[in-house]
């Protein structure tokens, strides 16, 4: 037998609710229902206004971050030597920036492509690099990379790869006076 929790939150049969009982149920759970459509539109109504506030200073704000994003992309680009050793990072007074390793991916060597590849590993007949149908299972390649070697993956048409992405974390915890003592520092 199910059992409901009715508007005061007494347990009661409603197996055993007559077709009034259940119009009553309904009645109450439409009024409730519309009661919380009231409160969502009340509430994105005050969302919006809230956004409309903040949103032009914001959208502002976020084109100067850009702005500066854009002109410390080649400096990083010009310095990537500067990374190459532990620590492959550089602390600054507001910001920790650096490169990272990506996962490591297989892409065709030059002058192959992922067709040429999958006609050569059918070619030397090792299944255990294809999916059905038929296609190169890079997955099961990358996972076998040290078996294979550079040289096994080479005779493929493969190599494995890993990109180099800088990154820049913007220490938020900084006070005004650090932020002050950098810009003056720089």
């Amino acid at each position: 037998m199910k059992k409901t929790v009715n508007s005061d939150q007494s347990t009661v049969n409603s197996a055993e609710w007559t077709v009034k009982d259940m119009e009553r149920s309904l009645a109450r759970r439409q009024a409730l229902e519309v009661e919380l459509d009231g409160l969502i539109n009340e509430m994105e109504r005050e969302l919006a206004e809230v956004r409309g506030k903040y949103g032009r200073d914001m959208a502002a704000i976020a084109i100067k971050i850009t702005t500066e994003k854009q002109l410390q992309g080649p400096w990083m680009v010009a310095h990537k030597a500067d990374f190459d050793g532990p620590p492959r990072s550089i602390e600054f007074a507001c910001a920790t920036i650096g490169y990272r390793l990506g996962q490591e991916h297989l892409k065709p060597i030059s002058k192959w492509t992922w067709d040429k590849v999958l006609k050569k590993i059918l070619e030397l007949g090792n299944e255990d690099f294809l999916r059905r149908p038929p296609e190169v299972d890079r997955e099961v390649i990358l996972a076998n990379k040290d078996a294979l070697g550079t040289e096994g993956l080479k005779a493929i048409g493969l190599k494995v790869v890993q990109d180099d992405n800088p990154y820049v974390e913007i220490k938020r915890d900084q006070t005004a006076e650090q932020v002050a003592t950098a810009e003056g520092a720089a």
